[in-house]
């Protein structure tokens, strides 16, 4: 290799360049790598077919260089290397053909703007078009036709390209990469405009390999890398951060750089992780007696995660693959299973974290798998079957078994389940499975309330006391199931003037007091908090469910738990069923298991009465969730960008159904780590599931704006329509009658025309063709042979008139 120049200053080059790459003796790639940092760019060297990081190692983004020296170090330990050229830190993004030019559509013409490296040896219109972009930075994926067609890939951020002499991975099938001769010595274009429709905006390159992502594109990936295929990877990351003494800072901006990477794969959500690693970090500084708002604090982890989404955005998903299957072992082939990812990404055989996240919570207790297997004897879906269970757990719990007070007072263990599903899903029919396999006492007859009044009496009801005595509540349950086939029995109530039912249910779920002190003495019906037990279960259409989420600022739809009824995986035959799961009555284990006879009456009677804290049973909870819970409060405090709004009721549902969880296993005191980590991955589904649904609402609402769009077109259309053949009908009467009058039946058109009111001139012509198609004027040629070179003249039937 020959010597490579001194370093150069490109800081002040607004655009990098096209090397003259001829001048290059055959071979000599460093000489060339030495004329791409002199044009301006940053460069890698890399294994042919390998991955970016092939020969520099992990984090290449902070490793590629504009150093003379340090490109020379590379050329000469690897003289063979390719060049591959970093897209954001050179300032480019590059986009990467593969279609030949008889398929190349005219709608990409702006490509050839660009400065092009052929990457067929000259021959044809495959390979890369390069545009400058400055520090501006675009989501690196497919290259996609308005028709939705991939025709290939879009580099920017942290991805590269690699450029002329390298050599071409695919050189025995033709491959062969050359910049088109008249590029040489010519600075990258601006980017088009036309070509900002085919790029998704991704944020800055600030540093560098940093990338701060707009906080666009951070909620864009919260709300949409939501995919549950691998959470176990988590644990490493957190617990990595959780047992750091110093760097935490730098740990976790690690963390959540992989972790987005991971979550754009599919392996869990976004959220989830930055939850996770935000309280990891939080450890950590306790742990050494030092506090996290100092060091860091919410805005510099909101930046940090804005810093990671950028990272992976701005990398290809082939080499975010590639580089998750080096870090889980996956290059071994001879134990591996596939796993359902859309990365197409394997794993080994034998390790826990490989299973099927979802089938791990299956299979994590008898009760589960038992719960599972009937599900599926009745043929019904299994996570609408838990949905069903967990209510039904919970509808047998006293009401004074409460959740500590970690944020504000006690909370309830109250608990909503929307089950998702179209007409015909096994929503319904899971209800009554539920009730077939988990037996509890009480069991009282679920109700089907319309309105908040009508929620009330499914509890209690006011009677009139003998002699005049006034009136006084009766309790009838202090448990109520509430179910609701259909999601339209609640909107349906909800849009009824003046139905209360969604701010009841709200104060349900939280456990509060129901009731009015405004109502006539015969209708007050008093429900104090903590006093009773409401549990609903709703089936969901999601075309039906807007009046639902349009109560999203009461906070109604992020109360619910929700589930999906199908069940995709359906066996072809069904398993036997297991035996039926009798729970039984809560106190079985309390001293006042002799008086269970009078426990209900005394809890009816209670309904109306102020609940004493003090007789409160207190569950204990994990100190993973104390913390999360605390956490999260804080940032939604602060205002921190990194919490979703819509989800401030989501870890109160998860403390839920951890509770439901520990007490279908038998258990009375104590929530459990492992309780509040399976909650989490009901959690999860929960999550994907109310997005589905979301997003069917969304397309729903799109294509009602289109049709309600093409109705008033149509409409104003006929409108128009109508408005012209009236000003016709009233010219053409208007021509007949000056005719007449005027002209004694007869007169040159052009005469005949000046006596039209102007207004009306602009229909002349329409009413002239009208009255002569209705054969009441008849039109002859003048001397005159212009374009008013007739005479009109009323016919006979018309002029007698």
């Amino acid at each position: 290799m020959n010597s490579l120049p001194n370093a150069l200053d490109v800081s002040g080059r607004e655009s990098g360049y096209v090397p003259d790459i001829s001048v290059v003796s055959p071979g000599d790639i460093g000489m060339a790598a030495a004329l791409y940092i002199e044009a301006g760019l940053s460069v890698l060297p890399v294994a042919i077919g390998k991955h970016p990081g092939s020969i520099v190692g992990s984090n290449w983004p902070s490793k590629s260089s504009r150093e003379a020296k340090t490109v020379c170090d590379w050329w000469t330990a690897h003289p063979d290397a390719g060049i591959a050229i970093h897209t954001g830190a050179s300032g480019i993004t590059a986009f990467d053909l593969d279609i030949d030019a008889e398929t190349l559509p005219s709608e990409l013409e702006w490509l050839d703007a660009g400065r092009f490296q052929s990457s067929r040896g000259g021959i044809g219109v495959r390979g890369h078009y390069v545009f400058h972009t400055g520090t501006e930075v675009f989501t690196s994926g497919d290259l996609k036709l308005s028709d939705g067609r991939t025709v290939g890939d879009v580099r920017s951020g942290n991805s590269v390209i690699l450029v002329d002499p390298s050599p071409h991975p695919k050189s025995h099938q033709g491959g062969e990469y050359q910049w088109r001769a008249n590029d040489a010595g010519e600075p990258f274009p601006p980017l088009p405009e036309a070509a900002r429709a085919y790029l998704r905006p991704l944020g800055t390159l600030t540093a560098r390999g940093g990338l701060a992502a707009a906080d666009a594109a951070v909620s864009a990936a919260l709300a949409d890398w939501t995919g549950c295929e691998r959470p176990k990877a988590l644990d490493n990351l957190t617990g990595s951060i959780r047992r750091a003494r110093s760097g935490t800072r730098s740990r976790t901006l690690n963390a959540l750089r992989i972790a987005a990477c991971e979550s754009r794969l599919g392996f869990y959500p976004l959220a989830d992780a930055v939850e996770r690693i935000k309280v990891a970090a939080i450890d950590s500084y306790t742990a050494r007696g030092e506090s996290f708002e100092a060091h860091m604090g919410g805005h510099e982890f909101g930046r940090l995660i804005g810093n990671g989404v950028g990272y992976a955005s701005s990398r290809t998903l082939a080499d975010i693959d590639a580089e998750a299957r080096r870090l889980y072992g996956t290059r071994h082939t001879d134990n591996v299973i596939a796993f359902p990812s859309k990365a197409g990404i394997t794993v080994p055989t034998g390790e826990k974290h490989c299973k099927s996240i979802e089938m791990e919570f299956w299979e994590s207790s008898d009760q589960l798998r038992d719960l599972h297997q009937f599900a599926r004897a009745r043929m019904v879906g299994p996570w609408a079957m838990l949905g069903n269970v967990l209510a039904r757990v919970v509808a047998h719990i006293p009401p004074h078994v409460v959740l500590p007070p970690t944020i504000g007072s006690h909370a309830s263990l109250n608990i909503f389940v929307a089950l998702v599903g179209r007409s015909g899903d096994t929503k319904s029919v899971s209800m009554s499975a539920a009730g077939n396999w988990v037996k509890i006492e009480p069991d009282y007859q679920p109700c089907k309330p319309g309105s908040g009044e009508g929620l009330a009496k499914c509890f209690a009801y006011r009677t009139k006391m003998p002699n005049n005595g006034g009136w006084t509540q009766v309790g009838k349950q202090w448990s109520v199931l509430a179910k609701l086939p259909e999601v339209d029995t609640l909107t349906a109530s909800a849009a009824r003037g003046g139905a209360t039912i969604m701010s009841t249910l709200r104060e349900g779920w939280s456990g509060e007091r129901i009731g009015t002190d405004y109502a006539g003495e015969d209708k007050q019906i008093v429900l104090h908090a903590n006093r009773y037990r409401l549990c609903l279960v709703m089936g969901v259409q999601p075309n039906r469910s807007r009046a639902l989420f349009d109560d999203a600022d009461g906070g109604t739809p992020q109360r619910f738990l929700w589930l999906p009824s199908d069940d995709p995986d359906m066996p072809d035959s069904e398993p036997d069923e297991p035996p039926v799961l009798d729970l039984g009555r809560w106190e079985r284990a309390n001293p006042m298991a002799n008086l269970v006879g009078d426990v209900d009456l005394i809890r009816n009677g209670q309904l109306g009465d102020v609940a004493d804290p003090a007789d409160f049973d207190v569950l204990a909870i994990p100190d993973s969730a104390r913390d999360q819970i605390k956490a999260t409060r804080r940032a939604v405090a602060r205002g921190d960008r990194s919490v979703n709004p819509l989800d401030g009721h989501k870890l109160l549902v998860r403390l839920k159904v951890a509770a439901a969880l520990m007490a279908l296993e038998g258990r009375r005191k104590t929530i459990t780590e492992s309780d509040w980590e399976r909650a989490g991955t009901v959690m999860a589904v929960s999550d994907r599931t109310r997005k589905q649904v979301i997003e069917k609402l969304q397309a729903q609402r799109s294509e009602e704006n289109e049709a309600r769009g093409r109705f008033e077109g149509e409409r104003a259309d006929v409108a128009e329509q109508t408005r012209a053949e009236r000003a016709i009908h009233r010219v053409s009467e208007n021509i007949v009658r000056i005719l007449r009058t005027k002209f004694d039946g007869s007169a040159a058109r052009a005469e005949l025309r000046t006596k039209v009111a102007y207004r009306d001139r602009e229909h002349y012509d329409d009413a002239e063709t009208y009255l002569v198609e209705a054969q009441r004027i008849e039109k002859a040629r003048s001397d005159n042979h212009g374009p008013d070179g007739f005479v009109l003249t009323l016919r006979d039937d018309t002029a007698s008139k």
